[in-house]
């Protein structure tokens, strides 16, 4: 189809075999197979005219159009690759989204008008090739998978309570303590629960146990506000409550250290070679605030 309309375009086979970049015979050739394909001639040759048949023409015409949009589809989709454009559909934890996204979310549109934002806002893991989604963000720790997993921001993980719980039930000396206190649960199914502390060199596993239990960090955070029992939260998402005395940690001593052994929070995406240009967008723009020392610190 492109040897044809460069054969019109250019007048003749021997101009259309050097734009094109190829030999006057594979040229010629290629408009014979065109021709027996379709069971008509398209052009009456001479050796010094050449002229379209009525067949000829609106093979043209047709051809013509085909490839000038063809050409349209490829800029557009190269588009892709280099300006930030298009539907961007984004998976993640209410309290990262409150935390980190909302409050920046005016300025990223207005870095990037040509982005239309889908936030999909929920602490389930959902599928991204099943649902659409260009990239999620996870918080936690992250299993092997076929997916591409980029950390964003390692943190610890602060037992709280407000004063009121506190000066009601008393301050937990040791993790063993525990077992006396009211724990507020995070949980999606019926299985018990374990926080981890610093033990020495290792690593423990504490059962936990608590009549208030939810699958949303919020609802844990409301109770642990109201004096209702201890919760166990990520630095981040109780930095300001910490800085403003509304929940006061405890057992801080016997508080994971260890990099390897720290949960994190993860742009996870799927594996590709090269990321489209919106989602590198919302990553760069997203990651510095992430990662705010300020708020990485805290806890």
């Amino acid at each position: 189809m492109q040897v044809f309309c460069q054969i019109i375009d250019s007048g003749n086979m021997a101009d259309a075999a050097r734009t094109l970049g190829l030999a006057p015979a594979t040229v010629t050739g290629t408009l014979a197979r065109v021709e027996k394909k379709l069971g008509v001639r398209l052009l009456d040759r001479t050796t010094r005219r050449m002229n379209l048949t009525e067949a000829g023409r609106l093979w043209y015409q047709h051809a013509k159009q085909i490839l000038e949009q063809a050409a349209e589809a490829e800029n557009a989709v190269r588009s892709l690759a280099v300006e930030p454009r298009g539907l961007l559909r984004v998976t993640l934890p209410l309290g990262v989204a409150m935390i980190f996204i909302y409050p920046y979310l005016h300025a990223f549109s207005q870095a990037y008008p040509l982005i239309e934002l889908d936030l999909q806002v929920n602490d389930r893991f959902i599928d991204l090739i099943e649902n659409r989604i260009d990239l999620a963000i996870r918080v936690g720790f992250m299993k092997d998978s076929e997916l591409i997993a980029r950390p964003l921001l390692r943190y610890s993980r602060v037992v709280c309570a407000s004063p009121l719980y506190l000066s009601a039930h008393g301050i937990p000396e040791q993790p063993s303590d525990l077992a006396r206190h009211q724990c507020l649960l995070y949980r999606h199914d019926l299985q018990p629960v374990y926080w981890d502390f610093q033990a020495g060199t290792e690593v423990q596993a504490v059962q936990v146990r608590g009549t208030l239990q939810s699958n949303e960090s919020n609802a844990l955070l409301a109770w642990a506000r109201a004096g209702q029992g201890l919760t166990r939260q990520p630095s981040w998402l109780v930095a300001k409550d910490l800085e403003r005395g509304v929940l006061v940690p405890v057992l801080e001593c016997f508080a994971v250290k260890s990099p390897h052994d720290l949960p994190g929070i993860y742009a996870v995406t799927a594996r590709t070679h090269q990321l489209p240009a919106k989602v590198k967008a919302f990553l760069d723009f997203f990651s510095s605030r992430v990662a705010a020392p300020s708020t990485a610190q805290s806890g």
